[in-house]
């Protein structure tokens, strides 16, 4: 119960006494500084790794920063401004939490890339006080993958001391919507108006656009996609709305979301030229028209692609360190520009032939939603003209060049996102996924939610000038929403907590899960860490792979039940998971019971003469 309760309130606290003390230095407002401050513990944590090889230097930065702002304002010597810490931007993050608080409430990864490699990069970083690239990591695979968001998660469970899948995923599920949410026309509210129920419609409209392009359900996951769209949308509002160039807090949050795209995910490099691409624009634009000096535009310049520069070449450095050059699934040697020429010009009447002709058709026919049907190309469509309606609604307030400026961005975008993307399948997937297009609606959605939420954001920027709708309108607008959302979402079945379903397994892979915890638990209970233990098990390989993520502490070696006797010998115990008869035959004469049994785990004593195993359950 005390362990629940740390895992709750402590991050929450965290997070608003961090916010409070940069909103006590910046003077800005705290949805403002909400982004800064969740980018800002992930670049202090790397980089404390980077130098020192620990993360421990890195908290202590973090923590020591509230003591420096904040020990001056309780003893008085500076009056914070409540007005710029109690604003809709609070209130929009404690909505969120309270949200994904309830939704992962003890939740259980399920899905195998969870725990096969999002929620083991966490696991292993956390064990080793190192990045999961490192030598005696016990990660499988992706070890090349940057480590942004996995480091806020990091974070996250390492101030709760102890590491769970429902701090994990509310950590990702906190920081993606907060970025967007939270900055979100922040503004100063009365607590006692309808500030909470103002807050309450914004949040759920952003949650109702993710619902929209989220057709795996990832924003109930651990998987990163989500991330890039929304980091990606908060820098373009940032462009949008001019604060990248009328201050240094709004060029700094510009800067690090840049940073932390290209370091959230390897595709996150398309989503930085695109954000560059529009700030280079918007920065001609001014220059033209004298609104900005020559010498600050090179500053911004400057400043703006330091950071992503630094982590794509900090990031690269230790891969290549430690596992080489040419490591990783996107890796740019298995890409011939030739056979890309090839395959498009149908030189190549290969298998890559046939793979580039589905992908184009998947382009134009294959639906990337589950709620509203429309491909990745009706979808850029769909986009242009909404973007045309929005200017000539607002064309009072909306720059007809910024206009412009960003409509080239989404179709260099949408251009630019489909030709990588059907790179990546012909030369860097498996024959089975080019085949199959893996994933396909995952990936190509979050690139158009991306859009979807930057044009939301712009709307309600301009909507929020003018009167408000009273709260009647808005109740009946999110009841309306709700019961759209409901009737119309499939994703909506997923954000039931697992906690209030019949049993925490009744859902995907249910039952590997519960073969998995079950054989864990066994292990766990008769083992120590750091043992190496042989298994012999006949269920499938994720099976194998879930046990390895439960106890990343010990080191496994795995059979199907056919003895392998030097293996044996040396391992500290065997589980048998399953048995058949020539394995119990060939084991029982070694049992001290003198009879194997199923699901029991056996420590291995070696007197010098052979070896025997002692039953431990």
């Amino acid at each position: 119960m005390i362990e629940t309760a740390a895992n709750i309130f402590i991050p929450f606290l965290t997070l608003i006494i961090l916010n409070t003390a940069l909103v006590t230095v910046t003077k800005k407002s705290f949805g403002k500084c909400l982004p800064v401050t969740m980018m800002g513990i992930v670049y202090i944590l790397y980089f404390s790794q980077f130098f020192f090889n620990t993360f421990k230097y890195g908290l202590f930065l973090i923590f020591l920063f509230p003591v420096v702002v904040l020990v001056p304002v309780l003893l008085r010597r500076i009056k914070p401004d409540k007005e710029l810490i109690i604003t809709d931007g609070l209130i929009v993050f404690v909505l969120i939490y309270v949200f994904f608080t309830v939704l992962n409430f003890n939740k259980w990864i399920l899905i195998c890339d969870e725990y096969t490699h999002w929620g083991m990069m966490v696991k292993e970083m956390l064990r080793l006080d190192r990045f999961y690239c490192v030598p005696g990591s016990r990660l499988g695979p992706h070890r090349e993958y940057p480590p942004f968001m996995a480091l806020f998660e990091l974070f996250w469970v390492k101030i709760c001391g102890n590491y769970s899948e429902m701090g994990t995923t509310t950590a990702l599920d906190v920081f993606q919507v907060s970025i967007v949410a939270a900055p979100l026309l922040d503004r100063k509210c009365d607590l006692r108006g309808n500030a909470w129920l103002r807050s309450f419609f914004k949040v759920f409209a952003v949650l109702l656009i993710i619902v929209i392009f989220d057709p795996y359900c990832v924003l109930t996951t651990v998987y990163k996609d989500l991330s890039l769209p929304l980091i990606f949308a908060y820098s373009v509002s940032l462009l949008l709305d001019g604060s990248a160039f009328a201050s240094a807090f709004g060029l700094a949050g510009f800067a690090l979301s840049l940073g932390a795209l290209i370091s959230a995910k390897e595709l996150g490099v398309a989503f930085v030229s695109l954000s560059v691409f529009l700030f280079l624009f918007l920065m001609i634009k001014k220059l033209i028209q004298k609104d900005l000096s020559a010498a600050r535009a090179f500053i911004s310049v400057v400043t703006a692609l330091f950071i992503p520069g630094i982590m794509k070449l900090s990031w690269g450095k230790i891969v290549s360190g430690y596992l080489g050059d040419n490591a990783g699934q996107f890796s740019m040697s298995e890409i011939s520009p030739q056979g890309v020429i090839d395959v498009v010009t149908g030189v190549d009447q290969g298998l890559r032939h046939e793979v580039f002709r589905s992908y184009l058709k998947a382009l134009i026919k294959t639906p990337i939603s589950d709620i509203v049907s429309v491909t990745f190309l009706t979808a850029f469509a769909v986009i242009i003209i909404l973007l045309i309606c929005l200017w000539r609604k607002y064309r009072e307030k909306l720059d007809t060049v910024d206009v412009f400026g960003l409509g080239l961005m989404f179709v260099f975008g949408t251009a630019g996102f489909a030709f990588t993307m059907g790179v990546l399948y012909l030369f860097c997937f498996s024959e089975a996924e080019m085949q199959e297009l893996a994933s396909y609606s995952r990936y190509m959605s979050s690139y158009v939610l991306g859009e979807a939420v930057i044009l939301f954001v712009l709307f309600l920027t301009l909507w929020s000038g003018e009167r408000d709708i009273d709260s009647y309108k808005k109740q009946i607008a999110a009841i309306l929403a709700i019961v759209f959302l409901i009737t119309f979402a499939p994703a909506t079945t997923t954000w039931i907590p697992q906690s209030l379903r019949r049993g925490p397994f009744k859902t995907i892979n249910a039952d590997i899960a519960e073969t998995a915890y079950e054989c864990a638990g066994l292990i766990s209970e008769h083992t120590e860490a750091d043992s190496r233990i042989y298994i012999f098990e006949k269920n499938d390989w994720v099976v194998e792979d879930y046990i390895e993520y439960l106890l990343n502490d010990r080191s496994f070696s795995w059979n199907e039940p056919v003895s392998d006797p030097e293996a044996v010998s040396s391992s500290d115990y065997i589980f048998t998971g399953t048995i058949d008869e020539s394995l119990s035959q060939e084991l029982s004469p070694l049992c001290t019971d003198g009879a194997l049994k199923e699901k029991t785990v056996y420590r291995v004593l070696n007197d010098g003469n052979g070896i025997s195993l002692e039953a431990m359950n």
